[in-house]
């Protein structure tokens, strides 16, 4: 059994938790402690997790400032564990992701992150290759443009989680980059196992970084804010193109939106527009 703490926040999804949660008890390596977390006190989220006699279930509903990275910090409470790992509720883990990211800790045992690749896993049952981190990055590098970093594929002391003061709550979009790029800031260093090991779900009416919504405008707006300084105009850029695209929600004037359109382009580079009409013509969502 893995000296870990898996932590899943939920949100009214059910139906990919309980894949999820089954994906943790899957493990090669169980766990010793399996959290999740759901911030709307649901009854039928409850008696989902009561159902699994190795699964504890924390009501959340009374959380404040509501998001993932504050129904994470809320089960990573009080850890007896010295490592932590986290999984969304639509996420999967392989069986072997404990596994091989403990290997890793165990051949590297300075490293206090250890973070494994991705795939894109679509309703229609195809994978496409997303998260594929390297080593070797800086705070510079990575502070406006995520390198493969989700809040399901990594593994972290939970001394150095703490320390770090876990994840900002008040962050509802960005809450990963913000915590990798204060990972580094500290000097901290992290490994990389080079093998896809996380399916990050990608479904219908799921919110991402790149969903159109007032909230996700101002949730990437508070994360500019934050970090302003952190980077230069042309490292800021993607960012600042996926604030003008979320900025393009239903409801606003046709001369508003035709602006953040136009300012969407103009911070858009060539590749990104060729990426963009590519994934158009697969029917592809734009999730990183």
């Amino acid at each position: 059994m893995a000296d870990v703490t898996c932590v899943i926040p939920t949100h009214d999804r059910d139906v990919s938790l309980k894949r999820a949660v089954e994906s943790v008890l899957g493990q090669t390596q169980q766990p010793k402690r399996i959290v999740v977390v759901d911030d709307l006190g649901a009854d039928s989220t409850r008696a989902l997790v009561e159902s699994y006699a190795a699964v504890v279930y924390i009501d959340g509903s009374q959380i404040d400032e509501k998001s993932a990275g504050s129904s994470r910090n809320l089960g990573a409470r009080n850890l007896s564990t010295k490592w932590i790992a986290f999984l969304d509720d639509d996420d999967e883990w392989a069986p072997t992701f404990l596994e091989e990211l403990f290997k890793a800790a165990e051949r590297r045992p300075a490293i206090s992150l250890l973070v494994s690749w991705s795939d894109l896993s679509y309703e229609n049952g195809r994978l496409v290759p997303a998260s594929r981190m390297a080593e070797g990055h800086t705070q510079r590098d990575v502070v406006a443009k995520n390198p493969g970093f989700t809040g399901s594929n990594f593994l972290i002391r939970a001394s150095t989680f703490r320390e770090l003061g876990g994840f900002d709550g008040s962050l509802w979009v960005a809450n990963d980059l913000d915590f990798i790029t204060r990972y580094l800031g500290s000097k901290n260093v992290y490994g990389v196992v080079q093998e896809s090991l996380v399916l990050i779900g990608v479904g219908d009416g799921q919110e991402h970084l790149t969903s159109r919504s007032r909230r996700h405008a101002e949730g990437i707006k508070r994360y500019l804010s934050k970090h302003r300084g952190k980077a230069n105009f042309i490292q800021r850029r993607p960012l600042l193109r996926r604030y003008h695209l979320a900025s393009r929600y239903p409801g606003q004037s046709r001369t508003r939106a035709m602006g953040h359109f136009a300012l969407q382009l103009f911070y858009s580079s060539p590749k990104d527009i060729l990426v963009v009409i590519e994934r158009r013509l697969r029917g592809d969502s734009e999730v990183y």
